[in-house]
């Protein structure tokens, strides 16, 4: 790394996880990238709050071509094991989110409850699907 005021910041992120990917995309397609912070969130999901997340940060002069990056993954449909596009059971749209774990109803005011008086960060153990066009969220077939 050559002079760090020369990098700025392309994606924040919760998880140490999806800030190696996209570091990984953006070697694979030739540009230099840097995860910041990634220590200090890890120590505990909360400190993500002191440090303003987990952050990928590329040169100024890789700006352009990274963000065309980042548009051809977002804008890329996801699919399941057998190569069909996921589709919004609602809605039918194609612009799907995965990877996040939902905490809605009774469910999640249990897991509140129980994460304040332990001192812990909420998890859950099922994966959702969010519908970027009509904000649905849906479980994925099995």
């Amino acid at each position: 790394m050559k002079d760090p005021n020369d990098l700025i910041t392309l994606e924040v992120f919760n998880d140490s996880f999806h800030a190696h990917l996209l570091q990984s995309k953006l070697e694979s397609e030739g540009l230099e990238s840097f995860v910041f912070d990634e220590n200090t969130s890890n120590l505990g999901p909360h400190y993500n709050q002191f440090v303003g997340g987990i952050k990928v940060k590329i040169h100024k002069k890789d700006r352009e071509k990274a963000m065309e990056i980042i548009s051809k993954i977002q804008n890329t449909p996801l699919t399941n094991a057998s190569g069909a596009v996921l589709l919004c059971p609602k809605c039918h749209s194609n612009k799907i989110e995965s990877g996040f774990g939902s905490v809605k109803g009774i469910k999640g005011l249990l897991l509140g409850i129980v994460s304040v008086a332990l001192a812990t960060f909420p998890f859950s153990n099922t994966t959702y699907y969010y519908c970027k066009s009509c904000g649905h969220e849906f479980k994925g077939k099995k």
